[in-house]
């Protein structure tokens, strides 16, 4: 292909420059921005990213650090530091790895990009009036060839294209375009007084056994044990490899001696400890072993399957084979908390039998299930301390409710009601201009609450709001209603930026789920050997 030959000459405005390259660059870094385990060996080839079939030149990684680099630089002018791209080559090839997969997506839903287009691209960001002579001279400043240059392009088009298809799918109608419009631009200020259920433990005191009893008897046809189980596990985890990783007593010694002001007058027998995990977790050398040893650990793992196998495998790295006792679904426990998809294979599998490894947040997992048992009535012994904390938490928020009621009585003006509140130990803050989207000072998200103290009269009291773990009484300061007829001017701009931002969350999620399936396969590699010369050296 041959770009110069398709451009055009025109006279767009030199703004759309920054446009362009500002959509790009939010794409890339703030909606892309992250890590991904990747592998490959063959990294001397003139690739940063392959995914499958797909590759991108490795020299579009310098063009997209110069972009962001330009971008930060434009924005902050005399206060740019480099330290502001510290990562940004980390960030950029992982947003290559996307990029490539929504190339993928567009094939085959029929979504390409015509040579022409990134001809017109490319002039719109650069307005040449001599594209023969100005394109060449433009490619050589930036050290990178044509080939480079618009495969960085092609990429861009491409989720443009594909986010414009999928947006056409999202239909919003007036109604609800403008409930969302009014509730984004709504704006407001409050004061919030809250009472948290907690600072009234000691009026509670301690809960009679013959209360708790009470309340079994009542419930107890009601009160069941869900299934639980029991397990043992094996997990590979960057921070214990780490740990587990040997550092030479003369290494320390040198670091000890050229970094002695950081450890003003401790002996360095005193600070050893402290010394090692520095060197660890800040030496470029030892991060870049950690890796290797995380890949090298985690194919091992998913190698290994009989009990012996494991067993060597955690004297190998020094690794412990750990027990869960009795863990429900939803009371489940570390690890496990928050890893959905791994607890639903832990209560489908087999009991006496390794699992295959799972990929965690933290890292990789191997359990075999000890025992299982199934749902049952609870006895009293069994529910008796959280039939305790329920009574408790009825006490504290018929106490809390009362007292607010009561400050709420008083109120006269809101600075002799705040310093009431605060003599009572209820936590009192204003909250700056917000939304009623936005989280409320000490009350979080709660879109209803937002709106009755919206709806309220300036410097009057609202409440009490009931809310998880207290009352909360708010005093609105200032009220800003929507501008609804500008929003009757912008609609379908309005109704369009939705649509977008419908498809742009739905490509998100389609690109994880084909990622995380692509890193399974281990058909995502980077170039590591080339991400190398962005890294820091120990100097800087």
């Amino acid at each position: 292909m041959n770009i110069m030959k398709l451009m055009r000459s025109s006279k767009w405005l030199y703004l759309l420059l920054w446009l362009v390259i500002l959509s790009f660059i939010i794409w890339i870094f703030a909606y892309y921005g992250g890590g991904g385990r990747a592998v490959g060996n063959n990294l001397t080839e003139d690739f940063i990213v392959k995914v499958g079939g797909r590759k991108l030149p490795a020299k579009t990684l310098n063009l997209a650090m110069q972009m962001q680099r330009e971008q930060i630089r434009n924005y902050l002018g005399e206060q740019y530091v480099e330290q502001f791209m510290k990562d940004a080559h980390k960030n950029i090839t992982s947003g290559f790895v996307d990029s490539l997969i929504i190339e993928d997506i567009a094939d085959k839903m029929g979504v390409g990009v015509k040579d022409y287009e990134i001809a017109d691209r490319i002039e719109k960001m650069y307005q040449f009036t001599d594209p023969k002579i100005q394109y060449p001279l433009m490619l050589q400043s930036r050290g990178v060839s044509e080939q480079d240059f618009e495969a960085l392009m092609r990429i861009s088009l491409t989720r443009e294209k594909l986010t414009n298809l999928i947006s056409q799918r999202y239909v919003m109608d007036e109604n609800e375009a403008r409930k969302l419009y009014n509730e984004e631009n709504t704006k407001f200020k409050a004061k919030i007084i809250f009472a948290r259920n907690t600072i009234f433990t000691k009026e509670v005191g301690e809960i009679p056994e013959s209360s708790v009893r009470e309340l079994y008897e009542k419930e107890k046809s009601n009160l069941q044990l869900p299934e639980r189980r029991s397990l043992k596990y094996i997990m590979v985890a960057m921070p214990v490899l780490r740990n587990s990783m040997e550092v030479s007593e003369e290494e320390m010694k040198n670091y000890y001696e050229t970094n002695k002001t950081r450890f003003g007058e401790k002996p360095f027998e005193q600070v050893k400890n402290q010394v090692r995990n520095m060197l660890l977790f800040s030496d470029k050398k030892y991060q870049e072993k950690a890796k290797e040893l995380l890949d090298v650990a985690t194919q091992e793992l998913e190698k290994a399957s009989s009990e012996e196998e494991l067993k060597a495998f955690a004297d190998k790295y020094k690794l412990k084979i750990e027990t869960v006792e009795k863990m429900s679904f939803d009371n489940a426990k570390p690890p496990f908390m928050t890893e959905n998809e791994v607890k639903e294979e832990i209560f489908k599998a087999e009991k006496g039998k390794w699992s295959k490894a799972y990929k965690m947040q933290v890292g990789s997992v191997k359990f075999y299930i000890t025992d299982i048992e199934p749902p049952r009535p609870a006895t009293y012994d069994d529910v008796k301390d959280e039939l305790k904390t329920t009574i408790r938490n009825e006490k504290l928020k018929e106490i809390a409710k009362r007292k607010i009621e009561e400050l709420k009585s008083t109120f006269k003006d809101p600075i002799t009601f705040e310093e009431a509140a605060k003599k009572l130990n209820f936590s009192v803050q204003d909250s700056s201009e917000i939304s009623l989207n936005d989280a409320l000072p000490l009350i979080g998200k709660d879109k209803d609450i937002s709106t009755k103290i919206f709806e309220s009269q300036l410097n009057e009291l609202s409440g009490p709001f009931e809310t998880k773990d207290g009352y909360a009484l708010a005093i609105l300061l200032e009220k800003k209603p929507a501008d609804m007829e500008k929003f009757k001017a912008e609609k379908e701009d309005y109704i369009n930026q939705k649509a977008r931002q419908k498809a742009d969350e739905y490509i998100t999620e389609v690109v994880s789920i084909k990622r995380q399936e692509l890193e399974e396969k281990k058909k995502i590699k980077i170039n590591y050997e080339y991400l190398k010369q962005y890294e820091p050296t120990k100097e800087g």
